[in-house]
């Protein structure tokens, strides 16, 4: 089932939120968005640095960082080996 991840989040996400907005002293709508990541199986990707502070986000540059790297490792082991050029 694939959830539509402009959904709202539900009563397990919102308990959730509420654990992490006690537990790390953030606000309740700033655990919302690291409660639906979390669930969904997502990284949260924020410049917020509440967020960033508790490691319940990742800023955008690092995970582009990590696409290009993810992208280009699996480019290179898709690329047929250079061998001596034959006829």
């Amino acid at each position: 089932m694939v959830r539509d991840p402009a959904a709202r989040p539900d009563a397990d996400e919102l308990r959730r939120a509420a654990e992490l907005a006690a537990h790390h002293q953030l606000t309740f709508y700033d655990a919302a968005y690291a409660a639906v990541a979390d669930n969904r199986g997502a990284t949260l990707a924020t410049l917020n640095s509440a967020l960033l502070d508790t490691d319940l986000g990742s800023r955008p540059s690092e995970l582009a960082r990590q696409l290009y790297r993810a992208a280009d490792e699996g480019s290179r082991r898709k690329r047929p080996r250079q061998g001596p050029h034959r006829p």
